[in-house]
């Protein structure tokens, strides 16, 4: 899992300042936008880190 760890923090600082810099301009639309990405991109990213964990623990 440490692999995936520091990818994931920096992908996840970026989304949560594009989603903090939304809610400080009032710009609620973009907010939830950005939180629809940011939630979908780590889901997507969590599933496919499992899937590989599985799937690697299976050739040990």
């Amino acid at each position: 899992m440490a692999e995936f760890l520091p990818d994931q923090i920096e992908k996840s600082i970026v989304e949560h300042n594009t989603i903090l810099e939304a809610i400080r301009s009032g710009d609620s639309e973009r907010a939830r936008d950005a939180i629809q990405v940011h939630v979908r991109r780590s889901m997507t990213d969590f599933l496919s880190y499992r899937k590989n964990m599985f799937t690697n623990s299976d050739q040990v």
